[in-house]
């Protein structure tokens, strides 16, 4: 498979995990333990969300605003160092 092709399946797959917990009313994270390539999608698909939702021009918009409106667990990127 091609590097572009496992990128954009990593992409849904991820962006599907996030919309299932949307859906159950509930907070996600990535498992534990965390491959170095795992870190680096988490991130790249957080600040994807996050400035997408950001741009829509919310104001005084909160972590757990943030966090309820994507599913992102608020302590989750914090976690991954």
């Amino acid at each position: 498979m091609c590097n572009v092709c496992v990128c954009v399946c990593v992409v849904l797959r991820l962006h599907l995990a996030y919309e299932l917990c949307l859906i159950e009313h509930r907070v996600g994270s990535p498992e534990k333990p965390l491959s170095d390539l795992g870190k680096i999608s988490y991130r790249s698909y957080w600040t994807q969300v996050l400035l997408e939702l950001l741009s829509r021009g919310y104001e005084n918009v909160t972590i757990s605003d943030l966090a309820k409106k994507t599913a992102i667990k608020k302590e989750g990127k914090n976690n991954i160092t």
